[in-house]
């Protein structure tokens, strides 16, 4: 299944190349999205076969719950919503 989608992905990712049309913009972009959230289950699936337990199971396993990983979660959140607007955008430079 995620090889299924990394291909759709990048079929859709080229086809932006040809897309002249808002309608198709965003169309792309749908079905874009569609594939990237059928791919996440497996990319976690795979890192935690690969990388032994997850953080959040250590932390259910550790305080009996999920509030924690949760909160944790809404903080590294929070923290890049509000380097969002502290980062400045770089300067851009032209090649000559």
């Amino acid at each position: 299944m995620l090889a299924l989608c990394m291909i759709v992905q990048a079929l859709l990712l080229f086809s932006l190349i040809r897309a002249e049309s808002l309608w198709a913009f965003y169309m792309i972009a749908m079905l874009f999205g569609f594939t990237y959230e059928g791919a996440v289950p497996a990319i976690i699936m795979i890192n935690s076969e690969f990388f032994g337990i997850s953080s959040s199971e250590y932390i259910y396993d550790v305080t009996g719950g999920y509030s924690v990983a949760f909160l944790i979660g809404g903080m590294v959140l929070t923290v890049g919503f509000v380097l969002s607007f502290i980062i400045k955008l770089p300067k851009k430079t032209y090649l000559r």
